[in-house]
């Protein structure tokens, strides 16, 4: 995570705030029961979650649908994925 052979260390805050963010929502969607990220990605300036899978269960009612290319980062930060 820090300074290696030349690369920036990566941005550590928005690592921190992805875990904080996913424990908030584990916490505040009693259905949620399975999220998958991976890969998430680290940068300097902010992270991505490159695929994103949810499993949503509610009485007599279950879904999932992946979703993909979540930006983390500090707020007001976005980065686009590259090409």
């Amino acid at each position: 995570l820090g300074a290696f052979r030349g690369q920036k260390p990566v941005h550590r805050q928005a690592l921190v705030e992805a875990i904080l963010r996913l424990s908030a929502l584990a916490a505040g969607v009693p259905e949620l029961v399975e999220c998958d990220l991976n890969p998430l990605l680290a940068f300097p300036d902010g992270g991505v979650a490159v695929d994103v899978r949810v499993r949503l269960e509610r009485e007599g009612f279950t879904a999932g649908k992946p979703q993909s290319a979540s930006t983390l980062g500090p707020p007001g930060a976005e980065r686009k994925p590259e090409q």
